[in-house]
């Protein structure tokens, strides 16, 4: 069971950031360029972590 939960979380982790990375990177209006980097820069992050922790599966 933990192992499912962790497995479903880390996969959703991994869809909502790469929905939000297309959201920032097609969808941000011009007055807010400069905190869409933040965001893009964040997401990018929560990413390659929901990905390496959906790889490695602590115990």
């Amino acid at each position: 069971l933990h192992a499912l939960i962790h497995s479903l979380s880390s996969s959703l982790g991994v869809l909502f950031n790469m929905l939000l990375i297309f959201l920032v990177l097609k969808k941000t209006p011009k007055q807010l360029r400069t905190y869409s980097i933040l965001i893009l820069n964040f997401a990018l992050c929560e990413l390659f972590t929901c990905l390496a922790d959906l790889l490695v599966q602590p115990r």
